[in-house]
């Protein structure tokens, strides 16, 4: 695998809705454009960088310093964004409800990591999650 730069290594996914284009939406240059993934389902992932107050995109010019692939981008964030979770996540049961928090930005975009819902969490739900996401 290429060596990640900083932006690249640092960058978290990020769930977000997919909209539709608008006579008003900007147009980026390819380099300014940020990375996504679309993921079939009217979400896309995309990545941040975590500037500790506030959030960036990691964009196409990130990537082609680094030269990782689209996938090996979304593999090292969804990673990044697990070690995440372990380190913030919170599980607030309501019956046979469960709210999972992640300090208040990535919650929705937990839904990209398998191990947490597959081993981490398959004892809450033994016949399967049904997922909500904000």
């Amino acid at each position: 695998m290429p060596v990640a730069n900083d932006q690249c290594a640092s960058a978290i996914a990020y769930v977000k809705a997919q909209e539709p284009t608008t006579a008003n939406d900007i147009a980026l240059s390819h380099d300014d454009s940020p990375v996504t993934k679309d993921l079939g389902n009217g979400l896309l992932a995309t990545y941040v960088i975590d500037d500790g107050d506030r959030f960036r995109f990691l964009q196409r010019r990130h990537q082609a310093q680094s030269s990782l692939s689209d996938s090996e981008i979304h593999q090292l964030s969804v990673a990044n964004l697990a070690e995440h979770a372990r380190a913030t996540m919170q599980v607030h049961a309501y019956g046979n409800i469960f709210a999972i928090l992640a300090g208040g930005n990535f919650e929705a975009s937990l839904i990209l990591v398998d191990s947490l819902w597959d081993e981490v969490l398959c004892h809450l739900a033994p016949s399967g999650f049904v997922a909500a996401l904000p």
